[in-house]
């Protein structure tokens, strides 16, 4: 028997050991471990220890019952969105790698698809675990009676979260990341709003929430549940048997969808491949993302050329060019008639909240996704041109929101409001703006899409909660930075917003052009 021989029938083994279900498991673990996604369920400890956090702060209860109603803050304002973002961070780790040429082997792709979605499940039990965990071991360190009742809730959260993940990994599949999170977030809220209602088992998006309702002992604006309300006795059969019917269904479809074919795609020099990807060395050079490639280079005194001599306006004007037609200026754009549009209807209160609470802390954190990606690929080129790219990429983030600002300030007058106030919010919805992209631009270059998504819904779920209740009123408004416009609502408050957003702005704008140079380095 000749090596040859020898080599091919090993080989052979080695691809029939890869169709098998242990193969396919063990190549995705292999996938995990080179991604991002293998960080996942640390977000699940972060929101346990805040959910532990604020409950030490503000409940007034003595049982697990004060724990369990800020676990309200994941369960009727997060999962959904964090759990997209979960199916989607796997999605498009498998569009950017062409799916690992697995489409050229004997590999079933019903088997790879349904081993990837065995993977996200198992993470987002791990994610579960560190989440309610994390509150159960307050509750027993605390002595607070009912700390079991913390550990049914994360059983129950972990199954009705299959099903979220199946859908949005077809979501991703069919849209990506970024259009996955934003249909969470409408399905996310329409869930929470209805998951009270009458029909709500005719609704989907309801059903992981109602399930969790009694259980938690709240109602879907977590507030507590009234001593005898119905659905403070409600069996939880009937959300269980919906959630698992429906997991079935989700999960069937995600392994049989195929999605978008990217093999023998022809490739576009001027298109990246995923908006999560960074690597110069695969990327190729848009002209006009330089804004300065059409431009001779003229020498000056033998050491400093034209390129190098253009105000930071014109290399403004440049990179606006490739930002624009990103989907940041149609969602921009969407934003401002949408607050019109409820100018038009309600009243100043509305507007203000529709923004303060949403489209600000969602936007904010989402522009960079979106726009640092159309740079990227040209950056090392770009920036070698003219250095000042650097600030004005910051700076076309900074000016977009000051617009959005000054657009809404002028649909809040519009719908009645008063002129001394709408000053007020829009001095504070442009510094807390700025605040929020910059932190979100040092995220997304430093740790990638996923990091900087994550970081957007939590602090737009924390921000809501704390910025629209009775809380506050107390010294935690401090904590909701992106409610500021909002809770910074006496002199003393809107001194102290700020200056600390002074602050908070110079050291994030310092952080970015870190990340920035950073990048540079890494190459």
């Amino acid at each position: 028997m000749t090596g040859a021989t020898i080599h091919a029938r090993s080989r052979a083994r080695r691809l029939a050991r890869a169709g098998t279900w242990p193969g396919v498991i063990r190549a995705e673990l292999i996938r995990l471990k080179s991604s991002a996604l293998q960080w996942f369920p640390l977000i699940g400890l972060l929101i346990g220890l805040l959910s532990s956090t604020f409950s030490l702060w503000s409940s007034g209860a003595h049982d697990a019952s004060g724990i369990l109603s800020w676990q309200a803050m994941y369960i009727t304002g997060m999962a959904a969105p964090i759990l997209a973002l979960l199916a989607g961070l796997a999605e498009t780790r498998e569009k950017k790698a062409r799916y690992g040429g697995t489409n050229l082997r004997p590999v079933s792709p019903i088997k790879t698809r349904a081993a990837r979605l065995m993977v996200l499940i198992a993470l987002s039990a791990v994610f579960h675990l560190l989440n309610f965990g994390v509150a159960w071991l307050y509750a027993v360190a605390d002595y607070r009676a009912g700390a079991g009742t913390i550990l049914s809730a994360g059983v129950l959260s972990w199954i009705g979260s299959i099903s979220t993940i199946a859908l949005f990994s077809i979501v991703a599949r069919v849209t990506g990341m970024i259009p996955a999170l934003l249909v969470a977030v409408v399905y996310q809220v329409a869930g929470t709003l209805t998951a009270e209602a009458s029909w709500w088992w005719a609704f989907p998006p309801a059903w992981p929430v109602r399930l969790l309702l009694p259980t938690l002992g709240i109602h879907s604006n977590a507030v507590p549940l009234e001593t005898g309300h119905p659905l403070a006795e409600e069996s939880p059969v009937a959300g269980l048997a919906l959630n698992l019917a429906f997991a079935v269904v989700t999960v069937g479809l995600a392994v049989a969808l195929r999605g978008q074919r990217v093999a023998g795609k022809r490739p576009n020099p001027h298109r990246r491949d995923s908006d999560d990807g960074d690597d110069p060395k695969h990327a190729t050079v848009d002209p006009s993302v330089t804004g300065l490639s059409h431009h001779p280079v003229v020498h000056i005194r033998g050491e400093h050329n034209v390129r190098e001599n253009q105000s930071l306006l014109n290399v403004l004007a440049a990179v606006h060019r490739p930002l624009s037609r990103t989907a940041a200026t149609p969602l921009a754009i969407t934003a401002v008639v949408l607050v019109y549009a409820v100018a038009l209807i309600y009243p100043p209160g509305y507007v203000s909240g529709l923004y303060t609470f949403a489209i600000l802390p969602l936007g904010a954190g989402l522009l960079p996704v979106m726009t640092w990606s159309a740079l990227s690929g040209a950056w090392p080129i770009a920036v070698t041109e003219n250095h000042r790219i650097r600030g004005a990429y910051l700076a076309w983030q900074a000016i977009l929101l000051l617009l959005l600002a000054v657009g809404t300030g002028g649909a809040h007058l519009l719908a009645g409001g008063d002129l001394t106030q709408t000053a007020r919010m829009v001095v504070l919805w442009a510094l807390t703006g700025i605040l929020l992209t910059m932190v979100s631009t040092a995220l997304r270059i430093r740790f990638g899409s996923g990091v900087a998504i994550a970081a957007t819904v939590l602090w737009t779920v924390v921000s809501a909660t704390l910025g629209g209740d009775v809380l506050a009123e107390t010294v935690l408004w401090l904590v909701a930075v992106p409610s500021w416009p909002e809770t910074a609502d006496t002199a003393a408050r809107f001194v102290i917003a700020i200056v600390l957003q002074a602050l908070l702005i110079s050291g994030s704008t310092v952080w970015a052009t870190r990340e920035i140079r950073g990048s540079e380095r890494r190459g």
